[in-house]
């Protein structure tokens, strides 16, 4: 009898140890596990089987957004046909992209757009396709239709990740459906395609009054990190196309909101064909009390090759990328820091930028 209890106590202990054992392994795979956040921009639909999503899949995302440009909607037909399928080719090629599905089958998407999938080439809130374009927009991402971005102009939302019992917020702003028309000037040597130029106008806007209470009040709720996605850039200032220095009072404001924001925020960018990193200094006149970071990855599978030369004096971590390229961001919560890479198309990392969450 002795022997017996004996036997069944060892029994019953081997047990325990192996549920506890058990459940602190597979507990803390799905509780602890670092969140890897995948990001970029321009991905050209008439290119589906790019090698590079193969590249961002191996990187094993938990996350992945798109910062606009995500197809190239034909606007010529668009305009011409004026209806929501008019929309659809474009989405379908990149749908049946199979690395853009197995991609899918691992990470979480969050998406805003920029012009291309908008529909208008540097366009705004001049477009009179946009709301079609909306609908379009939101049901390909699989946005839910009883969500307020369904039932509200405009594409901007957010989103948490949780990340080792930390959350890290993705806000997502549209700076296209509600945005004034931009101003242009005369070709210059250094501005020979494009001379998009800051405007005067007092009452220009970036995002619309309806999206920017919305916008101050996500950057003021209690967060551990902040992502702040634009499809255009907010930081550097000095080249000729599309960026928020072409409002210079609407930029301003975003810094400000910024400022205020419950937690350090890292700014996420695409549209321009290149990739770089940018930092606003804690010293600028528009600092928002810490060194504030620029993610700027473009183009996932796009033409690629511009900006040699360009000037940009808030670049850090090296000359800007002109290839194919996607961003990572990995959290180190111990050492209280994000750590951003640029890779190329095959995963290798171009371009590598540690930032302390000073906030």
């Amino acid at each position: 009898m002795i022997e017996m209890i004996k036997r069944r106590t060892w029994i019953i202990a081997l047990l325990c140890f192996f549920i506890y054992f058990a459940t602190m392994a597979f507990g803390a795979d799905e509780q602890d596990t670092p969140a890897v956040v995948a990001f970029g921009s321009c991905a050209e639909d008439e290119n589906p089987d790019h090698p590079i999503w193969e590249s961002i899949a191996k990187a094993s995302p938990t996350d992945m957004i798109f910062m606009g440009d995500n197809v190239y909607v034909n606007a010529r037909a668009v305009n011409r046909q004026g209806t929501y399928e008019a929309f659809n080719p474009d989405y379908e090629r990149l749908a049946s992209s199979k690395g853009f599905q197995e991609l899918k089958k691992i990470a979480r998407f969050h998406a805003t757009w920029d012009d291309n999938d908008f529909g208008a080439n540097d366009g705004g809130r001049e477009y009179e396709l946009k709301d079609l374009s909306q609908q379009k927009f939101l049901s390909f991402w699989g946005v839910d239709k009883s969500s307020k971005r369904f039932q509200t102009p405009g594409v901007y939302g957010s989103a948490w990740i949780e990340s080792s019992g930390r959350r890290v917020q993705v806000i997502l702003t549209d700076s296209r459906y509600f945005r004034s028309p931009i101003k242009h000037a005369a070709p210059t040597q250094e501005c020979p395609f494009r001379n998009i130029v800051p405007t005067d106008d007092p009452d220009a806007t970036m995002l619309g009054e309806d999206q920017w209470k919305w916008l101050v009040e996500r950057l003021q709720v209690e967060a551990d990190l902040h992502l702040l996605v634009s499809g255009i850039q907010v930081i550097p200032d000095e080249h000729c196309f599309e960026r928020w220095g072409t409002m210079p009072a609407e930029r301003s404001r975003l810094l400000t909101a910024v400022k205020n924001a419950s937690a350090t925020t890292i700014v996420l960018s695409g549209d321009r064909h290149l990739a770089e990193v940018s930092m606003l200094p804690k010293s600028d006149e528009d600092d928002v009390g810490y060194d504030l970071y620029e993610f700027t990855s473009s183009s996932l599978t796009a033409s690629f090759g511009f900006g040699a030369g360009e000037p940009n004096s808030y670049r850090v971590s090296g000359d800007n990328v002109r290839v194919n390229n996607f961003g990572i961001l990995e959290f180190d919560w111990e050492k209280s820091q994000v750590i951003g890479e640029i890779r190329d198309q095959n995963g290798v990392p171009l371009r590598t930028a540690r930032v302390p969450l000073s906030n």
